[in-house]
């Protein structure tokens, strides 16, 4: 019998990470999947890696992606034989009833197209929050474009015939690190979500968060919002409605800045997104944070992030 679950994982040094998580996929309660690891070529003992857990459900494909994720796992989705992907970063890790979980919630509500869950925030040894889902709107897709994306990719799994539809991730240069959210929106055109309202997994934050990563990642989740955009009516009643996004996610990379004391940064960024819309009236707390020099605590964020998905109901 073909797998039911396709689990797609890209990596690139990261062969200790890689390797738990891994364990954690075959760790699962549900076992009728296969494991699809590309590999942009690492340095390290990836390959090893991959070879020690000596399992006919696990295939290593060498690719060089040239530095977009979305083509590693364009790879992954192409090359699978299950009727559902799920997506595991190399450095994240699921807890053993995730498939499990997932796979009941579509059977139970086949009507769902993508199903999503919570994970644990975590840097270092430390637990730093919740990424909470919100809620599922009847309209998904502008729920999505005016509020922002819900989840990270490792606590997604889709139906592959949807994902076969659209064309997979976008490659483009300017949606690197936020490709998936680019797809989030596209799926949320062809059917309904479901979230499970429970935490399956870890996801790991790095220190890597420097303003130049900001920088970019901002600009790119920008270009997303413009090629969608694009699609919409040419009707007034969205201009507020798309000059607030574009401000919130201005809003998002100034309170980044803060998490690391990056004042300066912070509040041109605040600025920025009150010259867009002066009626985002977040931006103005974050610039007086900013201006104060006060970082962004755990318990602040957590806060920050219940409010945010209030809104979005």
């Amino acid at each position: 019998m073909p797998p039911e679950v396709s689990v797609v994982i890209p990596t690139y040094n990261s062969a200790p990470l890689l390797k738990t998580a891994l364990q954690s996929v075959f760790d699962q309660t549900y076992q009728n999947f296969e494991v699809i690891v590309i590999n942009n070529f690492s340095t390290d003992n990836t390959v090893d890696v991959v070879d020690s857990f000596d399992d006919e459900r696990v295939r290593l494909i060498n690719f060089n992606n040239e530095g977009v994720i979305g083509k590693s796992r364009n790879i992954g989705i192409w090359e699978s034989k299950g009727e559902w992907i799920a997506f595991l970063d190399s450095d994240d890790l699921w807890y053993p009833d995730k498939l499990e979980r997932c796979v009941e919630a579509f059977r139970g509500h086949p009507e769902a197209i993508l199903v999503a869950h919570k994970l644990r925030n975590i840097r270092g040894e430390e637990v730093i929050g919740v990424n909470e889902l919100g809620y599922v709107s009847e309209n998904m897709y502008e729920s999505l474009l005016f509020h922002g994306s819900r989840f990270a990719t490792s606590s997604v799994v889709v139906k592959r015939r949807v994902l076969e539809e659209i064309g997979g991730f976008s490659e483009r240069p300017d949606f690197v690190g936020v490709e998936d959210y680019d797809l989030w929106l596209k799926v949320s055109k062809l059917g309904r979500f479901y979230f499970v309202d429970s935490v399956l997994g870890d996801y790991m934050i790095h220190d890597a968060n420097f303003s130049s990563d900001i920088q970019t990642r901002a600009t790119n989740w920008l270009n997303v919002l413009e090629s969608h955009f694009k699609e919409l009516p040419s009707d007034k009643k969205f201009v507020k409605r798309i000059r607030a996004a574009k401000a919130n996610v201005l809003f998002n990379a100034g309170w980044n800045n803060l998490k690391i004391g990056n004042f300066s940064d912070a509040r041109q960024w605040f600025y920025s997104g009150l010259k867009l819309y002066p009626f985002l009236v977040k931006l103005y707390f974050g610039l007086i944070m900013a201006l104060l020099r006060v970082k962004v605590s755990r318990r602040l964020n957590s806060m920050a992030i219940r409010l945010n998905n209030l809104i979005r109901r």
